[in-house]
């Protein structure tokens, strides 16, 4: 049995991965794409990290990966079919006894992406992400152990693990994240300018959760944390001028409306998640002060109370980056959890709604939260106005 941390190795650098003793896949299942082979640029992370990669087929019907980034080594690995014709389960043999798994998919442009997998465990959804992972592991015969990896657990079988991997719902369940990019040879920058990748290579923007505007209706009695209503001075990404004075009033609704001297008024309709540990879902209906033209954005905030304030966070959709049949398997997936619980997804909105009831429902269902994860870039932060003077003659 392998509990073990990852290691960092290949031309592929893989901080938590997904890994098993080696299954042994039979050759009738390995592939070696012709437009894979040959001399390729490889980009890994950013386009000013290149390096040279060979790839050629084996005597095994696997495939040989040669680089010239610093530190990396030549492996053999093997390419099985995964979803439709473009999307590939790319195993690497670390040595002979392990191996990692990662996505290998065909892009436009004669280009190929490396995506690492892991079950999406950096969220505040982390816990029922795993057991449902786990729960579609066991319908194949499988466990998985969760350390700083993910790795397959005996009884361990090479058709068991195929068909975990090619199982929708397990892809569903998957976390993508690309992590380099295989350029034709023919792929070369000017003299001093970037090289430029096609649309597809590129990570996707953040998709936000939203309800549509004026659709909330009567939404049942929402969550009143003892403590959130008062004075505070707000730390926001979108505004560079210091610390915003803010208020928050609970209203006779139930919600609780923040307001800023910038005229943006917030109403929070909040739903426990995570009770015990000061953590809520909010729905966010954020008014524009445009008296000409006013309009509302609708969104599920992630609420968490913390030692000097409040923080708050856009729950927003995984970055899928793969493409194609794998994209479409994870909002099918989606949706059918949204549908269970009386509502309808599209991959950004929410329809259908008519109690907070729905929504703690949905947010504890492992089939739609393992597509989400929340926005560690654009963090909201209100800081309780006792907790500044405090730090002030501290200091």
């Amino acid at each position: 049995m392998i509990r073990r941390l990852c290691t960092a190795m290949l031309p592929l650098l893989l901080a938590a991965c997904f890994q098993s003793e080696n299954p042994h896949f039979e050759r009738s299942v390995l592939v070696q794409p012709a437009d894979l082979l040959g001399q390729r640029l490889n980009i890994d992370d950013a386009p000013s990290s290149i390096a040279y990669d060979l790839f050629r087929r084996d005597k095994n019907d696997g495939v040989i990966w040669v680089t010239d980034r610093k530190g990396a080594e030549t492996t053999h690995n093997q390419v099985i079919p995964l979803a439709g014709p473009d999307s590939f389960l790319f195993v690497m043999n670390t040595d002979e006894e392990t191996v990692q798994y990662a996505v290998l998919e065909r892009l436009k442009s004669r280009a190929w992406g490396m995506s690492t997998i892991e079950l999406s465990r950096e969220t505040p959804f982390a816990d029922q992400n795993v057991a449902y992972a786990r729960s579609i592991a066991a319908r194949h015969g499988l466990s998985l152990h969760v350390g700083d990896g993910t790795t397959i657990e005996s009884p361990l079988t090479a058709d068991a693990v195929l068909a975990l991997f090619r199982d929708p719902e397990f892809l569903g369940a998957l976390s993508m994240q690309r992590s380099t990019i295989l350029l034709a040879p023919g792929a070369r920058a000017a003299p001093g300018e970037e090289l430029r990748l096609d649309p597809d290579s590129m990570p996707p923007a953040l998709v936000g959760v939203n309800l549509q505007p004026g659709s909330l209706g009567t939404l049942g009695a929402p969550a009143k944390p003892e403590g959130l209503a008062g004075r505070y001075l707000q730390a926001n990404p979108y505004h560079e001028d210091g610390l915003l004075p803010t208020t928050v009033r609970l209203l006779d609704t139930g919600q609780f409306e923040v307001s800023t001297k910038d005229s943006r008024r917030v109403l929070l309709s909040l739903f426990p998640f995570n009770e015990a540990e000061g953590q809520y879902l909010a729905i966010k209906d954020l008014e524009y002060a445009d008296e000409d033209n006013p309009s509302h954005a609708v969104s599920i905030e992630y609420v968490v109370r913390t030692s000097d304030g409040w923080i708050f966070q856009s729950v927003t959709v995984q970055e899928c980056v793969a493409r194609s049949a794998i994209v479409a398997m994870h909002r099918d997936l989606m949706n059918r959890a949204a549908l269970r619980h009386g509502l309808t997804w599209n991959g950004s909105d929410l329809s259908g709604l008519k109690s907070i009831g729905q929504l703690a429902a949905l947010f504890g269902d492992g089939q739609f939260t393992s597509g989400l994860t929340v926005d560690d870039e654009h963090v909201e932060r209100l800081f309780s106005r006792e907790s500044i003077q405090s730090k002030l003659l501290d200091e």
